[in-house]
């Protein structure tokens, strides 16, 4: 079973995948795509993301774009048991490389 059929299988699982400007509803398309197009039909584009919290996804894809360019696509180690450590291993460097550069900053009334 892929991904995309566990996840239509789960009731409390929401897509926020932003539609087409030019989509249309049909009865055919997941109801949750339609949700969605109705959505952004009723309260505009703008405003359906952040109702939605769509910022939170673009988020997430920068993180793994990140990881990605940085620590490589590829595991590295051979046995099974150094696989499961390896990405745990790269979200530390990367936390910690945030973490070092990036300015404490505060407002100044």
């Amino acid at each position: 079973m892929s991904v995309k059929e566990t996840v239509y299988g789960l009731e409390h699982c929401h897509f926020i995948i932003t539609t087409d400007s030019d989509a249309v509803y049909n009865a055919d398309n997941h109801p949750q795509r339609n949700r969605n197009l109705q959505e952004i039909k009723t309260f505009a584009r703008m405003a359906w993301q952040k109702v939605r919290e769509y910022g939170k996804r673009n988020i997430s894809e920068l993180s793994i774009q990140r990881y990605k360019k940085i620590i490589g696509r590829q595991l590295h180690a051979r046995e099974f048991s150094c696989q499961k450590n390896e990405p745990m291993l790269g979200c530390g460097i990367l936390n910690r490389m945030t973490k070092l550069g990036m300015p404490v900053s505060y407002r100044c009334a």
